[in-house]
C-alpha cells in the first residue's frame, strides 16, 4: 500500500527521506487538543494535526454513530508545494464500485459505502488496490471535507453538519437525537456554547431525559461551561472523572 494513502489521514504528498522523524513515540505534533468525549455509545474524537517535516496543518473531527462514522476536516492548511489529500479509502481488492456522483454516494462493494458531504472525491486502482480520495490542490488554505463512511451497504444518511471549521466542528444526527462537537477554541456551533476548548456530547434520549458528556482533552481546564440551547430542567453537574464530566438530565 502507498504509505502516504493511509485510509483516514490528510497528507502532504512530499516525499520524506527514509527514517525521518524521531524514534517511534518521540514524533509528536507541537498541539495538545487529541481526544474526544463518549457518553457509553457514541463518541466524539478530534486531532489538531501537524504533518511530519511538513508546513501541513489540520483540524480533524471523527463522530462515531451507530453504523457509522462522521469525518469532517477543516483549516487544512499547506505551503509544501505539493497536492494535500485527505484519503477516504485505500484497500487491496478487485470490488466493484458503484458511483453515484449527484448524491454524493460511493459504494466499495463487500466493504462500505461513503457519503460525501463536502468535498469533490477522486477515484482510482493502481497494482489491485481500490483508491478513494479528496484533492485539497496544492498549497491550500483552509480547505474542508466532510464524508460518512458507513460500513456495508446501508444507503446515505441524514446527517447535518451544524460546524466545520478551525475554531468549531460539530454535527446533529435527528434519528440518534444526537449533537456533538469539537471546540477547538470557544463559541457557539448550533445549540452549544462552550467558554473554552474541549469535546461535547449531548444525546436526547427521547424517553425525557438527556445525557451530556463534555471533556477537556489537553486537561487544563479547572472549570468549563457549557451551554445547550434545550428546555431542561435544573441539574447539578458532577465531579469530573478524569479528564471528562457526565450527566443525564431531565427535558
Amino acid at each position: 500500500m502507498d504509505p502516504y494513502r493511509l485510509p483516514g489521514t490528510t497528507v502532504s504528498t512530499r516525499r520524506l527521506p527514509d527514517g525521518a522523524g524521531a524514534a517511534w513515540g518521540e514524533t509528536t505534533t507541537p498541539w495538545r487538543w487529541v481526544g474526544g468525549a463518549t457518553d457509553g455509545v457514541y463518541a466524539v474524537a478530534g486531532q489538531h494535526l501537524s504533518g511530519l517535516e511538513s508546513t501541513l496543518e489540520a483540524f480533524k473531527s471523527w463522530f462515531f454513530l451507530d453504523d457509522a462514522v462522521l469525518c469532517l476536516g477543516a483549516g487544512i492548511t499547506c505551503s509544501d508545494g505539493v497536492p494535500v489529500e485527505t484519503i477516504v479509502d485505500n484497500r487491496r481488492g478487485d470490488a466493484v464500485l458503484t458511483v453515484d456522483r449527484r448524491a454524493g454516494w460511493y459504494h466499495l462493494e463487500g466493504h462500505a459505502g461513503y457519503q460525501i458531504l463536502d468535498g469533490s472525491l477522486r477515484l482510482g486502482r493502481d497494482n489491485g488496490h481500490v483508491m478513494l480520495w479528496l484533492d485539497h490542490g496544492v498549497d491550500p488554505v483552509d480547505a474542508s471535507y466532510a464524508y460518512a463512511l458507513i460500513p456495508g451497504s446501508r444507503g446515505p444518511r441524514r446527517l447535518s453538519v451544524l460546524a466545520n471549521t478551525s475554531r468549531q466542528q460539530a454535527v446533529h444526527v435527528p434519528s440518534l437525537g444526537l449533537t456533538a462537537a469539537a471546540f477547538w477554541q470557544p463559541g457557539t456551533a448550533g445549540p452549544l456554547t462552550a467558554s473554552d476548548p474541549c469535546a461535547v456530547l449531548v444525546r436526547d434520549r427521547g424517553d425525557g431525559t438527556a445525557t451530556v458528556t463534555v471533556a477537556d482533552p489537553r486537561m487544563d481546564l479547572a472549570r468549563v461551561t457549557v451551554t445547550w440551547n434545550h428546555h431542561v430542567l435544573v441539574f447539578d453537574l458532577p465531579e469530573r472523572d478524569g479528564a471528562s464530566w457526565t450527566a443525564t438530565i431531565a427535558v
